[in-house]
């Protein structure tokens, strides 16, 4: 009995090949995919973050009672004093005139209307004083603020630190009394939970030599300035 080869024709095995072929398109179109390769997936950083947090409100507050502060403060209020005092006296001169005077005297309504303008004039130097102690104060702040941050930036680059969170420490209590003050502390406290051992408030203190712990100076503000 003969037997039959069972090996395909070239025409079948054409055929084979374009069957082959297809099912590969169609598997790759079901993926959503095709021949062109994917970009690599970004890798992982190398460097794990590391988070520290600093009470930067006591460290600006202690940089700001320095005495080179207060003598700048002192130097604005001699240099306006003087003049603010001559005002004074003026305005003291023509009240007493006009309290001297007959209200249909002539020298009165002149009396009057030179202290209305002296008056004028004193409320503008009120202003332009109070205008260069809050620009001197701003100053000020931002100086403090400027170097507390910097002292803190290069301790934490030392530490291995990648975040610093500026935040009063949480256990500290608000001592406040008014409402604006209460939320004023409140949003200073940003951080509800930190590790005691995560803080650079101390050490920043250190580098400014600054001692935490030292009572606060008694400050008296002075009030503006006002008629006698």
């Amino acid at each position: 009995m003969s037997t039959r080869s069972h090996r395909l024709s070239p025409a079948h095995l054409s055929i084979l090949m374009l069957l082959v072929a297809a099912i590969a398109a169609l598997a790759l179109s079901a993926r959503g995919g095709s021949a062109v390769a994917q970009p690599p997936a970004p890798a992982p950083s190398a460097a794990a973050a590391r988070f520290a947090t600093l009470d930067i409100y006591i460290l600006v507050e202690k940089i700001l009672l320095r005495p080179e502060f207060k003598k700048a403060q002192d130097d604005l209020a001699a240099r306006w004093n003087p003049r603010l005092d001559a005002l004074q006296r003026d305005l003291t001169r023509i009240e007493q005139d006009l309290q001297a005077l007959a209200q249909n005297d002539p020298k009165f309504q002149a009396a009057l209307r030179t202290g209305r303008e002296k008056q004028d004039e004193y409320e503008r130097a009120i202003q332009e004083r109070q205008s260069e102690y809050e620009k001197l104060s701003s100053d000020q702040l931002a100086g403090a603020y400027a170097e507390a941050r910097a002292t803190a930036d290069r301790i934490a680059e030392q530490r291995g630190y990648t975040h610093v969170f500026a935040t009063r420490p949480p256990s500290r209590p608000m001592t406040t009394s008014t409402l604006g003050n209460t939320l004023q502390e409140f949003l200073a406290r940003p951080v509800i939970k930190a590790p005691e051992g995560d803080d650079l408030t101390a050490a920043v203190a250190a580098e400014l030599r600054i001692d935490l712990n030292a009572p606060d100076p008694a400050i008296a503000t002075p009030a503006p300035t006002g008629m006698p």
